[in-house]
């Protein structure tokens, strides 16, 4: 019979592209969704599903490619544009040295100038614009206006039953994890809120907090102005947000959450290093040379220090025998979050269609524990 569902999804960089397959087979067997929270990766997928977006489209979205046939989201990774002459010198001579690196193309050798001048300049190795560009082109095509605030979005989102959507960011002026939404930032742009959730520091800019958005509501008459506060990737302090919906005092009155009419089973769509991608065989892994030595660094020290604090809050909402019925884990052992150069298919099976399949597979294990 068919079930209400409350879902968190995890981050994990492009390991993200499973969510595809497991939402592919949850609505394909009747179920819905009411409300939905999301990590970096997992605020992505869940605004897309939320705008409208169906696993079919989201399908055709991971095999676009760019103009020179590469996978579309390695635009992601483009380095900003040096600034004034002093910059774009420094960042040639950066270049030339790169160039002496074995294995690395003229390109790379090129964005490894640039990318490191940014990292030591400005704090970040790549532009967020074509991101900004990406998500905005995204909302058009489903009639969302690309500036519309968590406030406007939110009836939007409800015209076929009640709904929520809840993004998480980590707000490192204020030391804070932050849940944005209608209740908390209801003038807070969604590009931005899903912006800020993604923000892998040393990767992307940190976003700064602008008076316009408006005080961070922690509850009702209880607020905080965040202006100038920067704010960055949310799987900083919660990478695995299933907490906010199993711990009572957020649904409530005051919460950060707050109540929403029906009642819904909690789910989580956990990415999990710890399993393995039934298309992928982990010794067919190919050399990754061409990789900036920095962001691979970042991305494995991120991963591996981004889960403690949820698993140890959710020990306390969620009995170990419980956990195979809430949890679905969804197999991505051998890929790293940042491996965007990842094709839709590949001869060696590590691909954006083996992590597809792998969240099918997934969510086919999970709803038969189920019944």
């Amino acid at each position: 019979m068919p079930s209400v569902f409350d879902i968190a999804y995890r981050g994990g960089g492009i390991k993200g592209a499973a969510f595809v397959g497991a939402l592919e087979v949850l609505l394909r067997r009747g179920h819905t969704q009411r409300r939905r929270i999301g990590t970096s990766v997992g605020a992505i997928f869940a605004t897309c599903d939320a705008c409208g977006y169906t696993p079919a489209e989201m399908t055709d979205e991971l095999q676009r490619t760019d103009a020179e046939g590469r996978p579309l989201f390695m635009a992601f990774l483009a380095p900003a544009k040096p600034g004034g002459p002093l910059r774009g010198a420094v960042a040639e001579a950066l270049q030339r040295a790169a160039g002496a690196l074995p294995h690395l193309t003229e390109r790379n050798s090129r964005h490894l100038g640039v990318k490191t001048l940014g990292l030591i300049f400005d704090g970040a190795a790549c532009s967020d614009q074509p991101f900004r560009d990406w998500l905005s082109a995204r909302f058009e095509a489903k009639g969302v206006p690309p500036a519309v605030t968590l406030a406007d979005f939110h009836p939007l989102l409800n015209r076929a039953g009640p709904a929520q959507l809840t993004l998480v960011a980590a707000d490192i002026t204020g030391k804070e994890c932050l849940l944005l939404n209608e209740r908390t930032t209801p003038k807070l742009p969604l590009l931005e809120a899903v912006r800020m959730s993604m923000g892998v520091p040393f990767v992307w800019p940190a976003v700064e907090w602008k008076a316009a958005w408006g005080p961070y509501r922690r509850q009702p008459g209880v607020e905080s102005d965040l202006t100038g506060h920067l704010v960055v990737d949310g799987g900083l302090l919660s990478n695995f947000p299933l907490r906010f919906l199993l711990e009572p005092r957020h649904t409530q009155d005051a919460g950060l959450l707050g109540p929403l009419a029906g009642a819904a089973k909690p789910l989580g769509l956990l990415l999990s290093d710890a399993d393995p991608v039934p298309d992928f065989q982990q010794d067919e892994r190919r050399p990754l040379a061409d990789r900036l030595p920095v962001v691979r660094l970042g991305s494995q020290l991120f991963d591996a220090l981004l889960d403690n604090g949820d698993a140890e809050s959710l020990r306390m909402f969620l009995p170990t025998a419980d956990e195979p019925k809430v949890v679905c884990r969804i197999g991505t052992r051998g890929y790293n979050s940042l491996d965007f150069d990842l094709p839709w298919e590949s001869d060696e099976g590590r691909s954006l269609k083996a992590l597809v399949n792998s969240g099918r597979d997934a969510m086919t294990r999970h709803l038969a524990r189920l019944g």
